[in-house]
């Protein structure tokens, strides 16, 4: 996952990386730095590759977007160019992953307030608590069910500047044909894993 050039890294900005062979271009670098790592590897191990809004490597410097080239980067053909954010399959296994940071991007926008202390329904010995509740959860349980919940890898409205959302393109992050069974959404924030629930469906019957 991207950002593999990065537009941030200063030797990037100062244009001070040297290109060994091939023409002074962003191609070239990205053969020098990445393609021939890549082509040093097994060629039985599958690779997949998901661009970044910050990847010079990429002529979409918005969100989303489409894949790399894998010709022009000249890239093994064990290596597979997927689009950002995109789906795919593993077996029976199907796995979600966007490079936007829409977890931090939630977290600075989201207000939550606790509510006066009440009485919780007592059963037997134990103390009911109702964890469906987002006061009663914590941050890393209440992120990723946001993103469960609207169906979409980037449910914020309006977008945060930084994540460069292409608004009248925006209907492709949705998720299509089902939620996917594992999310991969890399963050500034501290990493973390969660299980968590399916949004609640409603079954119309005859």
């Amino acid at each position: 996952m991207g950002p593999f050039l990065d537009e941030s890294h200063p030797s990037i900005q100062k244009g001070t990386i040297p290109i060994q062979s091939g023409p002074p271009t962003i191609e070239s670098l990205f053969k020098q730095e990445i393609s021939s790592r890549l082509r040093s590897l097994n060629p039985e191990i599958q690779i997949i590759l998901i661009p970044h809004i910050r990847d010079i490597s990429s002529p979409h410097a918005v969100w989303p977007q489409e894949p790399l080239s894998r010709q022009t980067l000249d890239l093994p053909k064990n290596v597979r160019c997927l689009t950002n954010p995109c789906v795919f399959s593993l077996g029976e296994t199907t796995i979600g992953v966007s490079t936007n940071d829409i977890l931090r991007g939630i977290s600075l926008e989201e207000c939550t307030k606790s509510p006066p202390s009440l009485p919780l329904p007592r059963v037997g010995l134990y103390v009911e608590t109702d964890d469906r509740n987002p006061v009663n959860q914590g941050l890393y349980d209440r992120l990723p069910n946001y993103i469960m919940q609207q169906r979409h890898f980037y449910p914020l409205s309006p977008a945060r500047s930084e994540a460069r959302v292409a608004i009248q393109e925006s209907g492709l992050a949705e998720f299509v044909g089902g939620t996917p069974d594992i999310l991969i959404l890399p963050s500034e924030l501290q990493y973390f894993a969660k299980v968590a629930p399916l949004p609640h469906c409603t079954l119309e019957r005859d």
